[in-house]
This record gives structure tokens, C-alpha cells and sequence, in this order.
């Protein structure tokens, strides 16, 4: 099918063609075993050109497919649904929104056999640019989180009023309401709210009484401080929907210049010092339980990665200025806030890369496997492929172990060649720049592949603490 993310052709994704009779044997085959060993809810999700170029973009030829590709379910199993993702008709949205190929594509099987996900839809609602996909059923989702980015980011007035007009508009086919999330360990009351959404909260239903109810539920106190916090939040800091990349820069590669990681957006669309507000309402607020512990944690590493840009662009300045006592000064800060970060992510069990290494190797049956398994949980949070890869970073995440060990090996490395760099006195640019650049390439694969470092895989020290320990420095 061609190229994909940059991946060897090895790797290529391969096409079984629908029109070949084998392909409703083979279909067959693996829906009896699959019933075999999970039974079925009679529900098959199937996406045959995501993120991939079609061998032909004749109408024709993709209602021809499409509608092959249902008949080889109803063979398997004559009560078959397809749900089938969207994401395509938005991401490579310049060639389907063309000739009808769409609307060819999705309707040549009986609608009430297909469901579309509608898959980002606090961004753009495909049911809108498709005629409410023409009649078939289709589910309004929210994404969120791509790669489970650690990022502050949720347009919460946007998401409510998206599925209201859905609701009202999206014509009697719209079956549900969901979300294709990447992950949600930092932002998980934006899915709550989703589901709330569509089975208890009325219609027009005002956000500031739910931010009330909701600061109540997560500080375990109900008082002035805490509903400050969670309505400052909402007006001033859920104000962005998340996007591919959505990272705190500390957790790229780092550069002078654009960040060589594939996907990488370090925006935030609000003033720092209003997030450090929230937190001072959370902490005079003197919650109790988990979800408060949690969003102090959470909101502060915000904070402090925010921070970190913001020192890290004065930083730059001082080196292009060859002003070394600064950057040295600058350098030992900007270090420092992966150890402060480290200590405080290593208090909530969302937040540690131990945890996740552990989870991994359990499901190996003896140490090959379990080795095999945790390469493989590495290598997602890190490279995403073998060494070098486009898609380095992509699913990087502000973790306790990954931020003392991988992210800031790597920034360490960089500080040390400017140094270099700024002692010969040249900049850390052309050759310089690449080999470090090659040198960080290595450190990133040796990380996932020789498995260095054990870590914590369950939370120490009292969060509450750590985070007032923070701003008393």
C-alpha cells in the first residue's frame, strides 16, 4: 500500500483484496476462530484504508470493495455489523471529498449493517461535511488525546456544544455518543464529562453548575477556594483541543531550532501564571482523596513544564548572545526541573513508566517474553519503531522514570555539546548539531532495546507535599 510514517518498506502495510475469492474463505476462517476463543457481539471493526492510499480512487471501485468486504462479514456471520473508523475521510480528507467517493464508499452495503465512527470530533464533525453520512449510522466521539501526550487540553465549551448540535442536528442515524481516545491519564474529567453528557446532563445544561459539582466531587470539600480553582480552569485553561504532538518541549528532542521529533506542538493558549492560580486555589482549598492529590500532581507538572519552555527560551537567548554564565545558571535550572518533576510524578500510580514496565511483563510466560514484552512498552513511549523513526515521541508522556532517565539523558546531552560547541567557539549547528543528533538516536534505542534502569512501579511520598515543597522553593 505504500509508504507510512517513514517506516522501512518491510514494514508496509499489505492489502488483501476484497475482490479475490480467497478473501471471504479467509474472512471466514478467522471470524469462526476468533468466536472460538471470545464469542461475538456480532460487531467487527475493520478499516481497510486508514492512513492509506486506496489502489484506485474510481467511485466504483470503492463501492465494489466496501461492499465485498460486508459480504465476507455477512458469510462469517449473517448478524454482522462493520464499524469502521472516519478518521480517514478527515486526515486524507483532500482526495475522498471528491466525486462522491465517500458517499460511493459507505453506502453500497445496507446501512443498518455499517457504523462510522466519527472520530474527532472536538476538532471537526465529518457528519457535517457528508450529509450526516448519508444515513448510515454513525457515533459522535471525542479524541482527545493522541500518543496520551501529557497535556493540559480539552475545549470543554466547544465539546458540549458539538454534541447539543449533534443531538439536534445530526439526523435520526447519529447511535450513540464516544470517544477514540489515545489515552486519558491527564485529562480524565473531559471524558467524564462526555459521558455525562449524553446519558444524565440535560440539554443547555450550564457549565458553571456542572465545574461546581465537579470541584466538589474531585477537592472532597465543598468551599469557595475549590470551586475558584475548577471555574478557572474551565474560563481560562481548558480552552484548546488536543492535537497530534501535544508535549511539554522538556519531553522532546531538544534543538535550537523546530523539534526534530515527527509530531511535536509544545503551544498552550493561556498565561502560566493563571495555571499557578488554580494550584493555589486547589491548595488553599485543603482537599483530601485521590482526584485531589492527582490534580495538584498533574496540574503542577503543567506548570513546571510550561516553566521549562519559558526558561529554555531564555536559555537561547543567552546563547545567542555568548553569554555563558547565564547559560550555565539557566543549565542547572532547566536540569533541575527533571529531578523536581521525577520526584513528584513518582507519587501518583498514573505517572510511573515502572508500573507500565511491570504491567508489560507480566504477560510474559518466562524472562524471553517478558524481556520481548518490555522492549516492546519501551519502545512505544519512546521511538515507536526501530532506531531513529519519524515518529519518535509520539506517544511521550511526562512519567516518573522516563523524565530522570530518557528525557533528560537526552537534554543532558545537548547542554553538553553547546558547551563544547560554545567552547571552540561555534555554534551547535551542521555537523556538530548532527552528531549529536546521531548520538541521541543511539541513547534513544539503547534505552527501549538494552532495557537500562529499574523503576518504582508503585507511588512514594505524600503528593500534597511535594506539590507546596515546589512553590516553596
Amino acid at each position: 500500500m505504500g509508504d507510512w510514517a517513514g517506516f522501512d518498506s518491510t514494514c508496509w502495510c499489505k492489502f488483501l483484496d476484497p475482490l479475490d475469492p480467497l478473501y471471504t474463505e479467509i474472512q471466514k476462517k478467522f471470524i469462526a476462530k476468533q468466536t472460538e476463543f471470545y464469542g461475538t457481539d456480532h460487531i467487527y471493526g475493520i478499516d481497510i484504508f486508514n492512513e492509506l492510499i486506496p489502489p484506485s480512487w474510481d467511485p466504483k471501485y470503492l463501492a465494489r470493495v466496501s461492499r465485498q468486504v460486508y459480504e465476507s462479514l455477512e458469510a462469517a456471520d449473517p448478524e454482522a455489523k462493520w464499524l469502521e473508523m472516519a478518521w480517514l475521510f478527515w486526515n486524507e480528507r483532500e482526495y475522498w471529498e471528491v466525486d462522491n467517493r465517500i458517499e460511493a464508499y459507505i453506502t453500497s452495503m445496507p446501512k443498518d449493517r455499517h457504523i462510522m465512527l466519527d472520530y474527532y470530533c472536538e476538532r471537526q464533525p465529518v457528519w457535517e461535511r457528508t450529509d450526516a453520512y448519508y444515513g448510515v449510522p454513525y457515533i459522535w466521539c471525542y479524541l482527545g488525546n493522541f500518543g496520551g501526550n501529557s497535556m493540559l487540553a480539552g475545549n470543554l465549551e466547544i465539546v458540549n456544544e458539538r454534541i447539543e448540535n449533534a443531538i439536534k442536528n445530526g439526523g435520526d442515524n447519529l447511535v450513540g455518543i464516544g470517544s477514540t481516545l489515545e489515552g486519558f491519564d491527564c485529562n480524565p474529567f473531559m471524558y467524564q464529562f462526555v459521558f455525562e453528557k449524553a446519558w444524565d446532563m440535560p440539554q443547555h445544561q450550564d457549565l458553571d453548575t456542572w465545574a461546581g459539582t465537579l470541584a466538589q466531587m474531585r477537592t472532597g470539600v465543598n468551599n469557595d477556594e475549590a470551586r475558584a480553582a475548577w471555574k478557572e480552569l474551565f474560563d481560562e485553561i481548558y480552552i484548546q483541543r488536543s492535537v497530534p504532538g501535544h508535549s511539554p518541549i522538556m519531553n522532546l528532542r531538544p534543538s535550537f531550532q523546530r523539534s526534530t521529533s515527527y509530531h511535536s506542538s509544545i503551544r498552550f493558549n493561556y498565561e502560566n501564571d493563571k495555571l499557578r492560580e488554580v494550584i493555589d486555589h486547589l491548595l488553599a482549598a485543603d482537599g483530601h482523596g485521590p482526584s485531589y492529590e492527582f490534580d495538584l500532581v498533574n496540574l503542577t507538572r503543567q506548570y513546571l513544564s510550561n516553566r521549562f519552555e519559558q526558561r529554555f527560551a531564555d536559555y537561547k537567548a543567552a546563547y545567542e548572545k555568548g553569554d555563558t554564565a547565564e547559560m550555565a545558571a539557566l543549565k542547572d535550572e532547566l536540569l533541575g526541573t527533571f529531578d523536581t518533576l521525577e520526584e513528584l510524578l513518582g507519587s501518583q500510580p498514573y505517572f510511573l513508566v515502572g508500573k507500565w514496565i511491570a504491567d508489560a511483563r507480566s504477560w510474559g510466560a518466562d524472562a524471553t517474553e517478558a524481556d520481548y514484552f518490555e522492549s516492546n512498552a519501551r519502545n512505544l513511549l519512546t521511538t515507536w519503531g526501530d532506531r531513529g523513526n519519524l515518529l519518535t515521541d509520539y506517544a511521550d508522556r511526562s512519567w516518573a522514570g522516563l523524565v530522570g532517565t530518557y528525557y533528560k539523558g537526552r537534554w543532558e546531552m545537548f547542554f553538553k555539546a553547546v558547551d563544547e560547541a560554545m567552547a571552540a567557539g561555534e555554534k551547535l549547528e551542521g555537523e556538530r548539531f548532527d552528531t549529536l543528533l546521531e548520538a541521541m538516536k543511539d541513547f534513544e534505542y539503547a534505552w527501549w532495546s538494552e532495557r537500562p534502569g529499574t523503576f518504582a512501579s508503585k507511588p512514594v511520598g505524600n503528593p500534597v507535599e511535594l506539590v507546596r515543597t515546589v512553590f516553596d522553593k
